[in-house]
């Protein structure tokens, strides 16, 4: 859809109508934001765009600015508008099958659940409805995923007596898997503490795992024979080496110890078979997984899932085919071929099995040979003891010999699972029930920040946030009780990272998910409580982040409305002042001409109040352009066009033109100015250099204005600009001064082809440090905090005394920054102040054109409409004579066309008018200059405007130019060529160039001066003179 015109703006505005910019911003347009723009709602309940009602249209901004994932159902059929940050809740049924759509067709998985009762509670009862953690089934990953989310339903009254319904939504998939796993592995834990031998550790672990619908879909448990364990390794204490236990592998008999979710009698499962048979049944490499001792992944995809398991593969919590299982060899130490069994659990088939999976498989994994290792620990003590007992009669050193092994070995074994739990990576601990740590890892230590042997009853309460001890003190309440607890709370550890996101360090408060629970005496009685820690410091600091660029976004918009309040005043302000001196002078004027006879007189008072009134009209004029030109340049700034071009200049000389330009000013507010070259400019023999003379001369004008502005009301009035160079960045001690850091993470936008030249050589590179020192009011520390900011000011009144925008500074940091430089000020309330900037340069050899040493002149000229200058400007003009000649003024706006043509026969020209292009063409073709003779119209340079009607600008240039290729027109009087200087508004510099391509031979910008116009117009002439 295409953004609508101006007048389709203006008349939808007054009818009431929407248009398609009325979704989103005026400014940058997301794909999504287009697309609730280009999208059909003529074929909805809606209906088209144009006839949608403000209410609608507010309701649509504000979902398309929320930054939840919001929906929003209007209408009686609640269609469904939702925000990009909607998209991944959608899934692939966006946005086909879900935008637009009545809520029962984009959502008719949940038609009679609470989520569709809300909005009938809604209708009803007007409240709204919330739910935390509402479970969803999406596609957004190439399957149909479980997805948990909180969630409210929010009636909002609409035309028609209907209720329309704002639904944002927060997803907690994360948080609800983690608890269920957590609960898993926590019950698992608690049943294997009750299995009393091998046989029983099986069952139990079905007890543990069964509740678990979702992660153990199925499982399958088969342990090794009674009889493989005793002629394996009867005494339990022998370590085979890697062939032994590859050989035992395929020689053991496994035995089924149950299964989950499966049907009893599959005839698939054998309830007895050896390695080879579980080779051919489950897995080809299943010997070599067992060795490995690690989880196996089996996927139907690459050929590794167990056929004969495929059919009854179904997931117990939502009834889907099983794609993938894990085959998991239960091995209680590390010796090698001890394996005690194997299962093999299904996967979820609606969770990708990521790296969280990952860790939760690995610490089932663990937990199951961990709990085993215990029980067969205690069975081979038990069977150690009797065998002790048996020889007790027979060998009492033998005995002792043996027990002394047995305890040895109990050692090393406890040793090696303590380890194993030291290097876990989450946070795990023990203490008894009065708080005192028996044991915890190393990750508990590491986030914690507890210190190591420093132990006492509560002793870790020390490391909890001050605020958060009243939580403690409720949940440690609950595990007295023997409740288990799962909560959030803060640590004293500061969260520290080294990573940036947006700018903004990521630091903070570490925050920590507690999840305990209690082993209890048999009296109920709390013996032990055990738990683990999760650090969820980022994700606490990421909603953090979220709230504070809200809340910057506001005070950004807050910012933004104080200064257009400002812009507007100072723009209308002057308008009063021109149209009081306008009526003065037509006043004057017509009583002056009232009086008889026709040489009128008038005294000098009447003469220098019409002088004063247009020195007012023209410092209103260039006042109300000051602010467009700084409006305009952040306008650059903030789209990135803003272009650095590098030219060859030299600075001394530049900056000292640029001075010239506030002679008068000066004089007017009798302010004394100093030029200073420091003595380190000419000791690194600075001359020539290549940078952009416009940006940094208008970053120096920009200073030496705020300075007479600030200085010319004080009793001492003095102002020094002073010029240093050197080889390394200035340094305070050599500026004065502290520079303002800018964000390292901004970066600028690049310059035109001449910039890689810039900084290629170190050696070649200067810096050059300008500053501005004045004995004006100075600024106060609050003052100068607000300095260089977009849309601030010194303080609230210095646009009321002084007049400006408070985009001054701003834009020159940004210029500044733009050219490899710093900006800095200091300053003391009463005293004055200085403001400084440096930039990059390189050297370079003079330019061999004079052209090229005009630059500096031209650049200067560019900014000069920055200066404010007082009396009459054609007084200047008259006094350089210039060759009379005959100049053709094209415009089509008859009072641009009168005065132009008035002031340039004042300043001796014989002057010629046309309407158009057209016009301007039958003139030239009746000139001088047309071959076929008879031309009687003279004509020595053309000043035309570019936009015009019936024939434009660039157009009759163009034609002009084609008829003096073709010898149509033939250069007469010594030139090359009939000489057209362009008139625009449009001061773009692509812009300008085309007016050059055409044929124009110069562009002046408007608004402009005839003291500006004139010698414009001499230079042109004097480049197409043949004898030049």
């Amino acid at each position: 859809m295409q953004d609508p015109s101006e007048a389709e703006r203006d008349c939808a505005k007054s009818c009431g109508r929407a248009t398609a910019s009325h979704i989103g911003t005026q400014g940058y347009v997301s794909e999504h934001v287009q697309l609730l723009r280009d999208w059909d709602w003529a074929s909805t309940e809606l209906g088209p765009l144009a006839d949608w009602t403000p209410n609608l249209r507010r309701m649509v901004n504000l979902l398309v600015a929320d930054p939840r994932p919001s929906g929003l159902y209007w209408g009686k059929k609640r269609i469904l508008l939702y925000n990009e940050a909607y998209i991944p809740i959608a899934g692939k049924r966006h946005p086909d099958a879900m935008l637009g759509l009545p809520f029962d067709q984009a959502w008719p998985e949940v038609v009679g659940t609470p989520f569709c009762n809300a909005f009938e509670h809604g209708k009803e009862t007007g409240h709204a409805t919330s739910q935390d953690s509402t479970l969803f089934f999406v596609t957004r990953s190439g399957y149909l995923e479980e997805m948990y989310a909180s969630w409210s339903i929010i009636p909002i009254p609409a035309e028609g007596g209907h209720t329309a319904f704002y639904n944002p939504c927060f997803e907690t998939t994360k948080q609800v898997v983690t608890e269920r796993r957590m609960s898993t592995l926590l019950s698992l834990g608690q049943c294997l503490s009750l299995a009393l031998d091998s046989q029983d550790f099986w069952k139990q672990c079905i007890k543990g795992l069964q509740h678990n619908l979702e992660e153990i879909p199925f499982l399958l448990m088969y342990a090794a024979s009674q009889d493989n364990l005793v002629s394996q390794n009867p005494g339990g204490i022998t370590n085979p080496t890697p062939s032994e236990a590859s050989s035992t592998h395929a020689s053991k008999q496994w035995a089924l110890e149950g299964m989950v979710g499966l049907p009893p009698n599959c005839p698939s499962l054998p309830s007895r078979l050896d390695s080879q048979q579980a080779n051919e049944a489950f897995y080809p490499g299943f010997s070599e997984a067992l060795y490995d001792g690690t989880p196996v992944l089996l996927s139907i995809a690459d050929g590794t899932f167990p056929q004969s398991l495929v059919p009854y593969a179904k997931s117990r919590g939502f009834g889907d085919q099983c794609t993938q299982a894990l085959l998991c060899p239960v091995q209680p130490t590390s010796k090698c071929g001890n394996i005690q069994g194997f299962i093999i659990v299904g996967v979820n088939p609606r969770r990708e099995y990521d790296t969280d999976y990952q860790q939760f498989v690995q610490l089932l994994h663990r937990q199951l040979a961990t709990s085993l290792a215990s029980i067969m620990l205690i069975e081979d003590e038990i069977r150690r003891s009797r065998i002790a007992a048996d020889l007790a009669t027979q060998d009492r050193i033998k005995l002792a010999e043996q027990l002394a092994e047995s305890k040895q070995e109990a050692a090393e074994i406890e040793m090696r699972f303590r380890r194993m739990a030291d290097h876990a990576p989450m946070p795990m601990f023990h203490f008894d029930e009065m708080g005192n740590v028996l044991y915890a890892n190393e990750a508990w230590f590491e986030l914690t920040q507890h210190p190591r042997g420093a132990f006492y009853p509560l002793s870790w309460y020390n490391v909890i946030h001050e605020d958060d001890h009243p939580l403690m003190d409720q949940e440690w309440a609950k595990l007295g009780r023997g409740e288990p607890v799962y909560f959030e709370l803060r640590l004293k550890k500061p969260f520290v990272t080294g990573d940036f996101v947006g700018g903004e360090k990521v630091e903070g408060t570490t925050w920590i998910i507690a999840a305990a629970y209690t082993d209890n005496r048999k009296d109920g009685s709390v013996k032990y409580i055990s738990g683990c820690l999760t650090d969820i410091s980022r994700q606490k600091w990421a909603e953090g982040f979220q709230e504070r660029r809200m809340q910057e976004a506001m005070e950004l918009k807050r910012q933004q409305e104080n200064f257009m309040d400002m812009t507007s005043h100072e723009a209308r302000n002057p308008l009063s002042a021109i149209t009081l001196c306008a009526e003065s002078i037509a006043s004057t004027l017509k009583t002056v001409l009232e009086r008889p006879g026709d040489h009128l007189s008038a005294s000098r008072d009447i003469f220098e109040a019409q002088l004063e009134n247009a020195d007012i009209i023209m410092t209103c004029a260039q006042h109300q352009k000051r602010i467009i030109d700084d409006v305009l340049t952040l306008s650059k700034l903030d789209s990135g066009m803003l272009l650095i071009t590098f030219v060859e200049v030299q600075p001394a000389e530049a900056v000292a033109q640029a001075l010239k330009m506030f002679s008068s000013e000066l004089q007017k507010a009798d302010v004394s100015l100093d030029y200073v070259v420091d003595p380190s400019y000419k000791e690194l023999d600075v001359n020539w250099v290549k940078l952009d003379p416009s940006r940094v001369m208008q970053v120096l004008i920009n200073f030496l204005t705020n300075a007479i502005k600030f200085t010319q009301n004080e009793e001492t009035r003095n102002i020094t600009v002073t010029l240093k160079a050197s080889k390394e960045i200035p340094s305070v001690e050599q500026a004065g001064l502290d520079f303002f850091c800018d964000d390292p993470l901004v970066t600028p936008p690049p310059a035109t082809s001449s910039a890689p030249f810039l900084f290629k050589s170190a050696n070649s590179t200067i810096h050059l440090l300008i500053s501005v020192k004045d004995t004006g009011r100075g600024l106060t520390e609050e003052e100068m905090q607000l300095l260089f900011q977009r849309f601030q000011q010194a303080s609230p009144k210095t646009h009321v005394e002084y007049g400006g925008s408070g985009l001054g500074l701003f834009i020159s940091r940004q210029l500044v920054r733009l050219q490899g430089g710093q900006i800095g000020v200091a300053s003391v309330a009463g005293e004055g102040s200085t403001f400084a900037f440096y930039v990059k340069a390189t050297r370079c050899p003079a330019p061999r054109t004079s052209r090229a040493g005009s630059l500096t002149n031209d650049a200067i000229s560019t900014v000069q409409a920055h200066i404010t200058t007082s009396g009459d400007p054609m007084i200047a003009i008259t006094k350089k004579v210039y060759t009379p000649c005959h100049l053709l003024v094209v415009e089509d706006n008859l009072v641009n066309q009168r005065v132009m043509s008035k002031q340039l026969a004042r300043a001796g020209y014989r002057v010629a008018v046309a309407n158009h292009g057209a016009e301007a063409l039958e003139y030239v073709r009746q000139s001088r200059f047309c071959k076929a003779g008879g031309g009687t119209r003279e004509l020595d340079i053309i000043l035309m405007d570019v936009e015009m009607p019936i024939m434009d600008g660039l157009t009759c240039a163009r034609h002009i130019r084609d008829m003096e290729a073709s010898g149509e027109l033939v250069p007469q009087g010594g030139v090359t060529a009939i000489p057209v200087v362009a008139v625009t508004a449009n001061a773009r510099a692509e812009q300008q160039a085309a007016a050059l391509e055409a044929g124009m031979n110069s562009v002046v910008t408007k608004p402009f001066k005839m003291s500006e116009l004139i010698p414009e117009l001499e230079k042109v002439r004097m480049e197409v003179s043949s004898e030049s």
